[in-house]
């Protein structure tokens, strides 16, 4: 592991069309009412809203077309992923092309999913990459992380970070309950007892020592009452140099890689080129306010799978494999385009 610099302190009912999707977080599992998981964009919009995203995302799935008809000769691409705002420009105008399938889930409920072959690839925890071996191949065609402080994960807490002992958890995210667990054993040697819970239906108790959030609840939804606020993730980057990796693409098929690849890397690339738009347009409906809906995703967010990312991955694996949080014995196997 690299040398720290320092010690800096620095999903929920979803909405569709077609009803409610209820997902129960539970330490690893997830239910969606019984039903089969929700398929769709996203939240409901407001009318000129859903209009405008309409008509740029059909111009972004209209540079696709000529690609998408080589990948039909592949079938249906079903495609998982998480509902958060800042996975939006991954999967950026995907719902327009013919032969894509967008599958939305909670994270966990993915790598189900994936196993049971429901999908074809998946926006994928870093922490479940290990489950399947030499089955699962990564895709470098985009990734969800960052290189320093967010708004996406905090540890809220009452007491100095290296006085922490519980933690209340949102279940929601195992990989940055694991992020959590790996920086304060590096930094302050300290094992915390870990409580999960599901903020979608109720909150941590107020005495509580201290709570992790993730996702578009750090934002919308904060605890009250806790004066110190940790960004496990800009202290992860100060410990090692490297960038953290929430998620990336991984799939399980053998054949069609290039074509999958290429309709997951050209979504990136189009949604790296209306970050603001993307926030804009769908930043009020997860509840953001616009400015830090631009912040977090054009400014905050990293989407370029690139080897520090890959160094990344491999070296959170590892030290979270040293205190039993994954089981990380074989190398990971990447697509080369």
């Amino acid at each position: 592991m690299r040398q720290a610099a320092g010690r800096g302190l620095q999903t929920r009912p979803i909405a569709s069309a077609g009803g409610h999707c209820q997902a129960v977080d539970k330490p690893g599992a997830y239910d969606c009412s019984g039903r089969a998981p929700c398929r769709g964009r996203g939240p409901v919009l407001r009318p000129e809203v859903s209009e405008q995203v309409t008509q740029n995302e059909q111009k972004a799935a209209q540079q696709y077309q000529q690609e998408a008809h080589r990948a039909s000769l592949a079938g249906e691409f079903r495609v998982g992923f998480a509902s958060y705002l800042p996975v939006r420009p991954l999967i950026y105008g995907l719902d327009g092309v013919e032969n894509v399938d967008l599958v939305r889930a909670p994270p966990s409920h993915l790598k189900r999913l994936l196993a049971g072959g429901e999908i074809d690839a998946a926006l994928l925890p870093v922490t479940d990459l290990p489950c399947f071996g030499h089955r699962l191949t990564v895709l470098p065609a985009g990734c969800f992380a960052a290189s320093g402080p967010t708004l996406l994960t905090k540890v809220f807490s009452q007491v100095k970070p290296e006085e922490v002992s519980v933690l209340w958890a949102d279940s929601g995210s195992r990989s940055s309950v694991a992020l959590v667990q790996v920086v304060w054993w590096n930094l302050y040697h300290r094992r915390m007892s870990i409580i999960p819970f599901d903020p979608s239906s109720g909150k941590a108790p107020p005495d509580a020592q201290a709570v992790l959030l993730i996702g578009d609840r750090v934002v919308t939804d904060p605890p009250l009452g806790f004066e110190r606020h940790f960004d496990p993730v800009a202290m992860w980057h100060e410990m090692t140099g490297l960038p953290f990796v929430w998620t990336v693409w991984a799939t399980t098929r053998q054949k069609h890689l290039a074509e999958l690849y290429q309709l997951l890397l050209e979504a990136k690339q189009q949604g790296q080129a209306n970050l603001v738009n993307i926030a804009s347009e769908y930043g009020p409906a997860y509840g953001w306010p616009a400015d830090l809906a631009v912040r977090c995703l054009a400014r905050d967010m990293q989407y370029d799978f690139t080897e520090a990312h890959r160094e990344g991955v491999e070296e959170f694996l590892e030290l979270a494999a040293e205190q039993g949080l994954v089981e990380y014995s074989s190398p990971l196997r990447y697509y080369t385009p």
